[in-house]
């Protein structure tokens, strides 16, 4: 059996992840209930990157139109998770950062913060399919 990372050694699950910009716009771009989909794949604990706070804000400065939309939700939505601090200008290295720090797994729609992630065994969850959230 492949050991996940979100398991210690008393073998339960940590239940953290650290969500990035593009799932947070996730919900108003596909129309999915992330908060439903992290929880059944047993996710409890939802941490959001002052960085975070800041792409999404600036989306909503810069972009238009359905952009600037998923922006806003994914800023509302943001503000109910847990708010966690981290300075730095590369937003996707911060996140591995914090999740190797903190022994979270990562939620991400960004290909290249994927491939990085995993090959640090962070656990990864992003879209399958476009109907729902999956490990990757």
């Amino acid at each position: 059996m492949e050991t996940n990372r979100l398991w210690n050694s008393e073998e339960k699950m940590t239940g953290k992840i650290i969500l990035d910009t593009s799932i947070l716009m996730t919900p108003h771009i596909h129309g999915i209930d992330i908060f439903r989909e992290l929880e059944r794949l047993g996710f409890t604990d939802f941490l959001v990157p002052e960085g975070v706070f800041r792409e999404l804000k600036k989306c909503v400065e810069k972009k238009r139109g359905k952009e600037r939309i998923a922006a806003k939700v994914g800023l509302e939505l943001a503000s109910m998770c847990r708010r966690i601090e981290g300075s730095g200008e590369d937003i996707d290295n911060l996140i591995i950062e914090l999740a190797m720090d903190s022994g979270s797994a990562i939620a991400t729609n960004d290909r290249e913060l994927r491939i990085k992630a995993k090959k640090k065994g962070i656990d990864v969850v992003g879209m399958r399919g476009l109907s729902h959230l999956d490990f990757l």
